[in-house]
Order: C-alpha cells, then structure tokens, then sequence
C-alpha cells in the first residue's frame, strides 16, 4: 500500500497553468462599473529597460567577469560552449551586477548571489519593499494600464468594457469630490443608524432604542458579518461540496499580535491618532476632539482589543483540526449564541443572506454548518449581552460598528479623507509617498474583474508558444517530486454614481459567495484568481496548484535563455507549490482534497520530528528588525526547501534527456551549469525591504525573509555543497541537512 497519494492532480495542466482558460471571459455581468476600492500599498508603474546596445552590452560583461567586486570561482570544466546572442549579454550582466562577487558563497550565499542588487534596485518612494517580484508586478500593472486605457470598438465582451468603465471610473476624483462625504453618511445613518460618535452633538442619541442584532441583519447585507460572519465553504468530510463557515469578524489592526506585542506599539499608537483625525474629518470643520469625545474612541479601541483577545493567536490558526467544528444550527445556538438571540432570530439573519427561496429553504435548525472557533462566539455574545443589559455600555457597540462601517468606506470619498488615511499607512509602513492613483485603480480592477482584466492582459501579453515547453517543465518537477517521495527513507511503505455602484458590487460579492452552497465542487481553482497577478498558488482542500499568466516572464521564466535558469527560478516556484501539498496543512488532505489522516502512525511521527526540525532551523534565523517565527513560516519554508530541491532534480532529468551541456553566460564561463542553478534559484529572492514594514510583519509573517528563503534551503542541499565546494561545517555546509523532503 503506497503512501504518497496520487501526485497532485495539479495541472488539471488544462486549467492550472495560468488559469488560461480565462481567455473566455465568464459574466462579470454586474453593476460594477464605477466601483472605487483602496488597496493601501498597491501596485507600480513601468521601470526602465535593460540597455540592449550591442557594443558596450558586451563590454561591461567582459569587465564585470574579469575586473569586478571579485573574482570568479577557479574553472571546474574546460572549455565550454557559451551564449554569445545579445539577449545572453544581456542576461549576464543582469545576474552579473546583483552579485558581490567578492562574498564567500560558502559563508552567505545570498550575499554572494544578491549582495548588489539594492545598489542599482532602490526601494521606490511608494512601495514598502522591492524584489523581483515586485519589479514584475510593476510591469504587469503598467500593461494592465495600457490594456484598460486602450479604446477597442471591436472588442464585443461586455465584461472587458466593464472593466474598462470601472478602471475610468476610478481615475474620476472631481465626481468623487463633488458628491463629498454625503453619501458615506447617508450610507451608516440606513445601515447602522445613529451612533453617539458622530450623531449626539445634541444628546439626542436613543440608548433604549439601539438594537445590536438590527443593526448586524442591516449590515450583512453589505458582507460585514460583525459579530456573525459566514461565508461558504468547501466541507471537510465532502470536498465536492459547500456548507456554510462561521468565524471570526476581521480586527481593525489585522492580526492578533499587533494589539499586545511591544513591537507593534508604534503602529497602535498611530491608530489612535488616524481615529481622531477621521472623527474630526466626520465632525466637520471647527471641531475638536472633547474628553467626552476621546472617551468614547478609547471604547471603541479596548473593544476591538477585546475582540482580539478572545481571537486565537496566528499559531493556533494554523492548526486545521481546531478550526474544524461541525454542528447543526441548534448547536451552534445552543452552545455560543442562546445568551443574546433566539434560534429563530438565528435562522432569519442567515436567511436575509440567501439569494432567492431555493437556498432560504435549506436553512433549518439542521442545517449542518462549521463554526472555526465555538469559544470566539460564546464569549463575544456574552459581552454582547452584558452591554446590551445597560444602556450606558450600548454606546459602545453602536460605535464600533459606526466606526467599523466608517473607517471601511472614507478612502472612497474625498481627498481630505484619502489624505488621512495614507498619512495613517506612511507612518506605521515606512512608505515616503501613496502611490499614484492610477496604479490603484489598475490594481483594483484587477483584483474586482480578474477574468476580463486576465482576458486583456492574456490576449496582449501573453505568448502562447510557451506553454508546451513550461509543460515539459511540469512534467519534469512532478517526476522529480515523486522521485522524492519514494526516497524519503523515513516513510515507512503505506500511508451607476461610483458610490451607488460601491455598495452594488458589495452585495453582488457577499450573494455570490453564498451562491456556492448548491454548486458541486470540480477540482479547479476558484475566480477570486487573477491571471494578470504575478504569482502562483496551491489549495490544499482542491489538491491543485494554479499558475498566473503574470509570472510568465523574465526573471522567472524566458524561453530564449538557458534551462537551467528557467528550471532554477520558475521551476523551484512550481516546485514550492507542488510541496504545499506536502508541508505541515498539506499533508493534512488526501489526493481527493479530503480532511483526512492518510498517513501511517510511524510516518507522521517522524513527519513531525523532521517538521520540528526545520521550526528549529529557522527560529534561530534573526534580523535587526527581529526573529523568525519558526512555526508560523513551517508551510512556506517546506515549500521552499523541497520547491528548489525538486527543480534541481527536474533539471538533472531534463539535461540527461536532451543529451547536451547547455552554453553558458558570456562572462560566466568559469561556472558550472549547477553552480548558475543555484544563482538562478537566489537572484529570484534579491530584495529589500523598509525596516518598518519588516518589523511589522515579521511576527506573523508566513513566508522567511528573502535572505533566509536562499540560504535555508541551500544549506540543506549536499548538492548545492557539492557544486560550491563548500568547506564542511562552514555556514552553506552544516553537517547537519534538515530537511523534510
């Protein structure tokens, strides 16, 4: 009895690789037209283009090979065939100027391979961090840009004009500016109704009067959930179909951490400030923050820590098994929410969610829903029923929500609001400036109407003649990875107006998710991805990995340089997500995307000591701005760690099939094929970061900072010792290789 399952049934290759399908554009047939959404820290503009004159090209790569920061390794081959085109020129002093030549490999091999990239590649004034990533992301908007600003009367799909009104919708500020902060107001006096904050200037506020509950049923509508969120679901004992999850209502700060860890006193001290600002944006001109005032922004403040509080840590929300909590509605009531609402009022507020009368009717008492965290709801609802027992204390749910409401829907009014809040983003994010509004509204057109706008981006970007090579590339990384599998020793043998259109959008999202409830699950990934991002994704309960057109491009992926590159950067990124399906909440679904334990006793047992291992290995990784959170970066560091092994290995079959060495950089004739891997595989993590951003979030980060994203997985490679002949014991040669796969 085998214990690996069947090997990622990824690459349902028809959909996976770059969502492709997306060419055909499914209808994002609403009222979206003048949506307007902030997206902080967006996206950027085009950057300048490698110089491609032939003469001097050649030169500088001759000088840099020859008279650099350092020397170049002693030759390990004789002679060997080099590129001599221009694109290779060109590509040799792209990798030749991020290095410092002059670093030991074996000491630091991200500072060998990266170690001058940030002098030609500064953070741009508008970003938090730049890396490869984000210089490709850079492009993708630009084009992005040039697709939506294009007139094209012979494009017929009404979609892709949608996106095109709502990209000029969004670039609309005087229509913004003329309507003001009117419709914000208008807005929370329909949906929260009167709140003390802003609407007891006269004491004219109704304590009596205020009904939480109320308030909560108004507001779903818009997809908040306060105090009752769901949303709907793959199930964990049935992939194939959906039933409905309730959880925790997101946290003004965003993560839990942020509210109680010293290093983030910084970020809640301007928090409070941007509270006040807005408040007297609300209150309009010649007003002051009164004690009165300032008392009730506290309230609201120790409130939304409260709820933090009773909110599980980033850690335990890493582990499925306690967010997994199957029960009929009568339960759910029963146990977290009989001290504030009645079943019946249970069943109604659920039932205002549901589209048309098919799905209303399956919304019975045993109707069989998940609720992530029983504890969060009971507690929550106590406190709910404590306020709500005195009038004095009801004030401050009617502010919270208010303020909830509020603070979500000002960066879509006027300047003077969108001025606070980026103030409130320089200041706990580093940033210099805001971005241009362009990229944002490119961005979150993107993000809105990803499959019209994926469509634009694929019929003008996109080269077609790529994907049966990157084919050939999946073929090659999943016979690798099953290689690894079958030699892991340790597995034992089985196992309308912009406003309007707003909060049109809003509704069209929230009743779009519910409408998954009567629909069967079929193993592709879902639309919320967008082909024009410049990333890659895997979904453990669909056992499935996708690929974006975007990240099809240099430094990634370029048909016309050596493989070896190629299998080194967008290989070892397949490679990562095809680990995913592996790591410590992969392995946790069989080949059907079930919930399940798949694996043998003896297997996860020593599955858990090599996984504590690794938690080890990179908790003892530190920066200036703090320590590696060894735990909560487990997944993502087994991804990388079998992503650049399983790359190697597929690299090794596709040189050993093809029969040949492939030619070198010119410049670089003293490397090895493995040794320009393994420089492949570091310059895609080359970057930097501001240190504020950084140490924001370094503490619930689930991904390494990129220098230990390099150096942890290589150090754990005796191929990659090999090719450097690296000392033992030195940095890049522990005798110890941790490793899971």
């Amino acid at each position: 009895m085998k214990i690996f399952r069947q090997i990622l049934p990824i690459l349902l290759l028809d959909k996976a690789l770059f969502l492709l399908t997306a060419v055909a554009v499914t209808g994002q047939d609403t009222s979206v037209l003048e949506l307007i959404y902030h997206i902080p820290v967006g996206r950027d503009d085009a950057g300048g283009s490698a110089n491609s004159g032939n003469g001097s090209l050649k030169e500088s790569v001759k000088v840099n090979a020859t008279h650099g920061a350092g020397s170049f390794p002693d030759p390990i081959l004789g002679v060997q065939s080099v590129c001599e085109t221009d694109h290779c020129y060109e590509l040799a002093q792209q990798t030749a100027l991020s290095m410092n030549a002059s670093a030991d490999p074996c000491l630091d091999f991200y500072d060998y391979a990266c170690g001058n990239w940030t002098r030609s590649n500064p953070i741009p004034d508008d970003r938090t961090n730049w890396s490869n990533f984000a210089a490709i992301d850079q492009k993708v908007t630009a084009q992005l840009r040039e697709v939506l600003e294009r007139e094209d009367k012979n494009d017929l799909s009404t979609a892709r004009q949608k996106a095109r009104k709502l990209y000029k919708a969004c670039l609309d500020i005087e229509r913004m500016e003329t309507l003001g902060a009117e419709p914000l107001l208008a807005f929370l006096k329909s949906t929260v109704g009167p709140f003390p904050l802003f609407d007891n200037q006269d004491n004219s506020w109704n304590a009596t009067a205020f009904d939480w509950f109320a308030t909560v049923k108004r507001t779903s509508k818009f997809g908040s959930g306060f105090f009752l969120a769901f949303s709907a679901g793959r199930d964990s004992d049935d992939p194939k179909k959906n039933i409905l999850h309730f959880s925790a209502s997101n946290l003004a700060l965003g993560t839990r951490k942020t509210y109680f860890d010293k290093s983030s006193e910084s970020v809640r001290k301007a928090y409070k400030e941007y509270m006040r600002n807005l408040t007297l944006l609300f209150l309009g001109n010649g007003s002051v923050i009164t004690p009165a005032i300032q008392e009730q922004l506290d309230e609201i403040y120790d409130f939304d820590t409260f709820l933090a509080q009773v909110s599980r840590s980033e850690e335990d929300s890493r582990n499925i098994s306690l967010s997994i909590n199957k029960m009929t509605l009568e339960k759910f009531h029963g146990t977290s929410l009989n001290t504030t609402i009645s079943l019946e009022d249970l069943i109604d507020y659920i039932k205002i969610r549901m589209p048309n009368k098919t799905f209303t009717d399956l919304v019975t008492k045993d109707l069989v829903v998940n609720v992530a965290n029983p504890d969060y709801f009971l507690r929550v609802h106590e406190k709910l029923a404590e306020y709500s027992r005195q009038p004095s204390k009801r004030r401050i749910i009617a502010n919270y929500f208010g303020w909830r409401m509020a603070v979500g829907y000002s960066y879509k009014i006027t300047q003077r609001f969108r001025d606070a809040a980026d103030e409130y983003t320089k200041e706990i994010s580093g940033l210099q400036k805001i971005q241009e509004r362009w990229k944002a509204c490119a961005g979150f057109v993107n993000y809105e109407m990803n499959t019209a706008v994926g469509s634009l981006y694929i019929k003008s970007f996109f080269d077609e003649a790529s994907k049966p090579k990157i084919a050939g590339l999946v073929k090659d990384l999943r016979a690798s990875f099953s290689t690894i599998l079958k030699n892991a020793d340790w597995l034992t043998s089985e196992p309308g107006s912009i406003w309007n259109n707003t909060l049109a959008f809003v509704k069209f999202d929230s009743n779009n998710n519910i409408e998954k409830l009567l629909k069967e699950n079929n193993r592709s990934m879902d639309d919320s991805l967008a082909p024009a991002d410049v990333n890659a994704y895997y979904s453990p309960p669909n056992n499935m990995i996708a690929l974006v057109a975007g990240i099809f491009q240099l430094p990634f992926y370029d048909a016309s340089r050596p493989d070896y590159l190629n299998y080194a950067s967008i290989g070892a990124i397949i490679g990562h997500e095809i680990t995913h399906g592996f790591d410590d909440r992969g392995s946790q679904f069989d080949g059907e995307g079930l919930y399940t334990n798949w694996w043998s006793a003896e297997s996860r047992a020593r599955y858990t000591v090599k996984s504590a291992e690794m938690m080890a290995k990179y908790g003892n990784y530190i920066l200036p701005e703090g320590r590696v959170n060894g735990f909560l970066t487990l997944g993502e560091n087994i991804a990388d760690n079998g992503g650049v092994k399983e790359a190697f290995s597929a690299y090794q079959l596709y040189s050993k099939r093809k029969g040949m060495v492939e030619p070198l950089l010119p410049g670089f004739e003293s490397y090895t094929q493995e040794q320009m891997f393994f420089i492949g595989y570091a310059q895609v993590w080359c970057g930097a970061d501001r240190e504020k951003s950084l140490r924001l979030s370094l503490p619930t980060q689930s991904h390494s900072p990129r220098r230990f994203r390099v150096i942890g997985p290589l150090s754990g490679m005796p191929q990659f010792a090999e090719a450097y002949q690296c000392p033992a014991e030195s940095p890049m040669n522990p005798s110890k290789k941790v490793a899971v796969w």
